[in-house]
């Protein structure tokens, strides 16, 4: 994958503040949720070109979660 300048937005609901699943400019995945008026990021290694990834970003109002292949690459407390 090329080396951009920008986010690319795998799968996003940012209508009232909502999550997303994103490669972000590093090449790494991310999981992002708007909590307290700003985003919040939790993120995985960088993909890698011609591979398959099942991703899961997980926000359940205390912690911020991002699963790969089924391993929790990160972990992010809530404090609120």
């Amino acid at each position: 994958m090329p080396v951009v300048n920008q986010n690319h937005i795998i799968l996003a609901n940012f209508q009232a503040a909502g999550t997303g699943i994103l490669i972000d400019r590093s090449q790494r995945i991310a999981f992002s949720a708007y909590i307290d008026d700003s985003y919040r990021y939790v993120y995985a290694d960088e993909v890698k070109t011609n591979q398959e990834y099942q991703v899961i970003g997980i926000y359940d109002n205390s912690s911020l979660k991002l699963f790969v292949n089924g391993v929790l690459t990160e972990s992010l407390s809530i404090n609120r």
